[in-house]
């Protein structure tokens, strides 16, 4: 069985290849739209600075898995990072901005008058919570280093940060896969929309 590491990224070169590795993911499937129209080959968006951003490599140093966790501050390790891949790519978007960004960061849509997502988090304020997104396995991966990675993620989070409760941006076709983890719906007949 091959060697498999799951770590966070702190190099300039690790996190340029996932930008590239989710923008390939995303480009080449029906999920198109989380790239907003962007064809400049890499995806950064005004998450990436508030997040953790993790990766599963194996022996010969490819990156097999990825996944950013959202947090409610600013990543001041990651942010310099981002703006210079950035200005390398020449975007210019908004990741710069320094506005302040409430948490939940993306912005749900809902027919609802009041979301059920918006509901509970008001009621679980002073819980610890975060946002799990951009997850992507490569094609080929086993099921076990998928589960592999969401365990290592989860572990991490319950243990090290005392996270009570992570919030995951999901699609409703891989809605079975994270039922598997545990993870439900904030309220099952509440769909959210984000950017149409």
């Amino acid at each position: 069985m091959k060697k498999i590491t799951f770590k966070e990224i702190q190099e300039i070169e690790e996190l340029e290849k996932c930008l590239i590795l989710r923008y390939e993911h995303f480009n080449n499937s029906q999920y198109r739209i989380f790239l907003n129209g962007n064809k400049s080959g890499i995806d950064i968006d005004e998450f990436d600075k508030y997040s953790r951003h993790w990766i599963l490599i194996d022996e010969e140093n490819e990156i097999i898995g990825y996944a950013r966790i959202i947090q409610k501050r600013k990543n001041s390790e990651i942010f310099p990072l981002i703006k210079q891949i950035q200005r390398k790519y020449s975007l210019t978007n908004h990741v710069n901005s320094n506005k302040a960004i409430s948490f939940p960061i993306m912005t749900y849509q809902t027919d609802k008058s009041k979301s059920s997502l918006e509901s509970f988090l008001n009621t679980n304020t002073e819980k610890e919570a975060f946002e799990l997104s951009r997850f992507i396995i490569k094609k080929g991966s086993s099921f076990r280093v998928s589960k592999f990675m969401v365990n290592a993620g989860l572990s991490i989070y319950k243990n090290c940060f005392q996270a009570e409760i992570v919030i995951l941006a999901c699609i409703k076709s891989h809605e079975k896969f994270w039922r598997r983890y545990g993870f439900t719906n904030i309220k099952e007949e509440e769909t959210y929309k984000l950017d149409n």
